[in-house]
C-alpha cells in the first residue's frame, strides 16, 4: 500500500518543498491539526499545528525540518509506510 491510498484526497498532503507558512495556512484552510508530508508518494512524515507554529522562521522548506518516520497499523497490520 502506498501513501496515497491512506491520504484523504479533499485534504492535499504536504510536500518536502512546501513553507512552514503554507502547512500552517492549510491546517487553518482544511481545520485540521496534522497533515501528512509526502515525497514522491511516499509518507515522510506528519506536520503538525504544534510542532510548527512557534518556529521563527516560517519561509523554511518542511525540508529543513527532522522528520520521524512513524509506523502505521492499518487493519490490524502494522508496517512502516517506507
Amino acid at each position: 500500500m502506498i501513501a496515497e491510498e491512506l491520504i484523504n484526497q479533499m485534504i492535499p498532503p504536504l510536500k518536502l518543498y512546501d513553507t512552514v507558512e503554507k502547512a500552517l495556512r492549510w491546517m487553518d484552510e482544511f481545520r485540521v491539526n496534522e497533515l501528512p508530508v509526502v515525497s514522491n508518494r511516499k509518507y515522510m512524515g506528519l506536520a503538525t499545528e504544534l510542532s510548527l507554529i512557534e518556529l521563527p522562521d516560517r519561509a523554511r522548506q518542511l525540508k529543513e525540518l527532522s522528520w520521524t518516520i512513524k509506523r502505521c497499523t492499518y487493519r490490524g497490520i502494522s508496517t512502516s509506510m517506507m
